[in-house]
Order: structure tokens, then sequence, then C-alpha cells
């Protein structure tokens, strides 16, 4: 996904302060917190490659976003939308098992049952 296309997002969602600036790395998310799609970015900030994430949980990058964390009732949980409004600080862990701060953004795309979570994450 190339900047034009991710500034494209962050403007149409302007309640959520998604500032571009690079690296960024964007993932699609579906209701489960599983990874349905990634741009390159993504591999270059976490040392993945793109058919390795498919279908894992986006705890494999963010510890912090466990299964039972993100989601609560079908929607994205009132603590963790929170924490990301106010740009807590979360760790990434890359493939390497080294760590970083990124700075997250979080929104919602779509309707249940269907991929709906676009996680923009940002280098701290």
């Amino acid at each position: 996904m190339g900047l034009a296309r991710r500034k494209d997002i962050a403007s149409r969602h302007a309640g959520a302060d998604c500032s571009i600036r690079e690296p960024l790395a964007a993932l699609l998310l579906d209701e489960r917190g599983r990874i349905v799609d990634c741009d390159d970015g993504v591999g270059r900030m976490f040392g993945y490659e793109h058919r390795e994430l498919l279908s894992r949980h986006i705890s494999r990058l963010l510890p912090q976003l466990g299964i039972d964390r993100l989601i609560k009732n079908d929607e994205i949980n009132p603590m963790m939308r929170f924490r990301f409004r106010i740009g807590a600080r979360f760790v990434a862990q890359r493939k390497d098992g080294s760590t970083f701060q990124p700075a997250l953004c979080l929104v919602n795309l779509g309707e249940p049952g269907q991929p709906r979570l676009r996680l923009i994450v940002r280098h701290g």
C-alpha cells in the first residue's frame, strides 16, 4: 500500500490521530484480531514476509493486543480504544525477538463478520 493510499485512509478518519510519517506499516485485521492483509512496511518494520503473517493474530507483533483484549462484545474494546486515542505506547516485537515502542492508530472500517480494523503502525 502506497503512501498516498495511507494518507487517504487517514484523512477519511479525521477523528483518529493518524499522522502520516515514515516508516509506516498498515495491517487489515478481522473481527477477531487476525491479520487479513498487510503492506510492505510490515515486512520492513517487523522482519516477516507477507505470507508468514496472514491469518496470524496481531498479538504476534503486538503482544499486548492479546486474543481477548482487542475485541469485546463484537466491538473494539473501549479500554483499548481509549489507549489508542491517548497515544499510549505499546511494545512491538520483531521476528528476531527485538522490541520497539510504536505509535498505533486503530480505525474501524466495516461491519461485524468482515475484515474491519485497519491498524497503522508508526515506528516510534
